[in-house]
């Protein structure tokens, strides 16, 4: 189950990244987003960082949860 969130995460937040480079730093991707349609992969790539930080804190939680079921199991 928590492969599935995480890949759910992973995979839209890869796509918006690669988006957002394509958008940002290449030529062709530069000259369709122009003017005010250049926010379009500058936000992105804002959604693909905070999809990453999200899955940065599942991941964290969750270790510290695991490490301390360890640690009750060791001490009883």
């Amino acid at each position: 189950m928590i492969k599935f969130i995480y890949l759910s995460l992973f995979i839209p937040a890869l796509a918006l990244s690669i988006f957002c480079y394509w958008g940002m730093f290449t030529s062709s991707g530069a000259s369709n987003f122009d003017e005010m349609a250049g926010m379009v992969p500058i936000f992105a790539g804002v959604l693909a960082f905070i999809l990453y930080f999200i899955i940065f804190i599942i991941w964290t939680v969750r270790f510290f949860i695991k490490r301390k079921k360890q640690g009750q199991a060791v001490s009883q």
